[in-house]
């Protein structure tokens, strides 16, 4: 039993991060996702002028628009996991691979709310690079 508490303190310890301070600028490669024209659901593709923020700072991330005054998701949305991501969650995700460089994004409002034109659920992929 005790070596069996050891073991899980020990693997809970790897779950949080030494990663202290760094920051990423990620750059969307595409965009899809869907939007309500009035009448019915249609797949669409979105501009892919968006940038984006990551910044890692005492062990937490957080993510924003390039541009915008506050960011999108804050660091109680996001977690830094064994090093090799980094994971937000709100109304959609953001999820940053950081050795491969690799970023998607989702957004989810919309759709499951009903038929509305002014959200419109996409998923973005692209890449990020160390500034």
């Amino acid at each position: 039993m005790l070596k069996n508490l050891m073991i899980a303190a020990v693997a809970a310890s790897t779950i949080g991060t030494t990663l202290q301070a760094d920051n990423y600028l990620c750059i969307p490669d595409q965009v899809t996702g869907f939007y309500f024209d009035g009448s019915k659901w249609r797949r669409t593709d979105f501009t892919t002028d968006s940038k984006w923020l990551i910044d890692i700072t005492d062990g937490q991330a957080s993510v924003s628009r390039i541009g915008d005054n506050a960011p999108t998701f804050h660091t109680q949305d996001c977690k830094i996991y064994f090093d090799i991501s980094v994971e937000c969650s709100l109304i959609g995700e953001f999820k940053m691979g950081i050795q491969e460089g690799r970023y998607m994004r989702t957004y989810t409002g919309g759709y499951t709310g009903g038929d509305r034109t002014e959200h419109t659920p996409l998923i973005e992929i692209g890449r990020c690079s160390p500034l």
